[in-house]
């Protein structure tokens, strides 16, 4: 994504190309947009940043259930 942000290919393009290379799905707009707005704000680390929030678990609630009873 950073090799494409910096020849500045947009998102589509960027999405495009790694569908191509790796297979559909694997990557989304969403995501790539995400990527080139921190890009744009100057920050190139590479690593994704920490959740606030856990995923969510098998019993759908995540990490917020209301545990009343």
């Amino acid at each position: 994504m950073l090799y494409c942000f910096k020849k500045d290919d947009g998102v589509n393009d960027t999405a495009d190309k790694i569908c191509t290379v790796y297979e559909n799905g694997a990557t989304t707009i969403t995501i790539i947009r995400n990527w080139f707005k921190r890009f744009r704000t100057g920050n190139f680390d590479l690593k994704d940043e920490e959740r606030l929030l856990q995923p969510p678990s098998s019993n759908g609630y995540g990490s917020y259930q209301n545990h009343t009873h």
